[in-house]
């Protein structure tokens, strides 16, 4: 019941501070989508292997850049969660304590509310860094060594073609 209680209160404090926890949302949602349309273009190219050999390098460039973002908004999620206690917590200084009960209560729900978006920013990190592990960074790596291949193989070709 406990347990509850807290998702509940969790929950009600995302309009409070929590939203900006949330933000990251935006960040890792973006990021996401331009791995799977990044994905998708190199799917294409792999199809009918273009005559531009810059092809390769700029695929490659585009998919470790998408990544990058993706995995560094991973990281953002515990930081945004301390800003958002901070931010609730700076709202503790303006209690006014001349009326001691509901001050102390004042304090309490304020400091709640801190450790709400520190928890929001720790699920977040957790999910989407097992979402990561299990999906994302897997299909990612064998992509950007498929490219490492076909960019091998260009370089060989043209050592040979030089040859000739």
């Amino acid at each position: 019941m406990a347990l509850v209680n807290v998702f509940k209160q969790m929950i009600l404090n995302i309009f409070k501070t929590d939203w900006i926890v949330f933000l990251g949302l935006l960040l890792t949602i973006w990021s996401l989508r331009r791995i799977m349309r990044t994905k998708s273009k190199l799917k294409k190219k792999l199809e009918k292997m273009p005559d531009n050999p810059d092809w390769v390098d700029d695929m490659r460039r585009e998919l470790h850049t998408a990544y990058s973002i993706f995995a560094a908004s991973i990281t953002l999620y515990p930081l945004l969660g301390m800003f958002g206690t901070v931010v609730s917590l700076i709202n503790v200084g303006s209690v006014d304590f001349s009326q001691m009960t509901e001050s102390l209560d004042a304090v309490k729900s304020n400091f709640f509310t801190a450790l709400t978006s520190t928890a929001w920013g720790i699920i977040f990190a957790a999910v989407f860094k097992i979402f990561n592990a299990a999906f994302i960074e897997p299909e990612v790596e064998d992509d950007l060594d498929r490219l490492d291949e076909i960019a091998e193989e260009q370089r060989r070709d043209k050592k040979v073609g030089l040859r000739k």
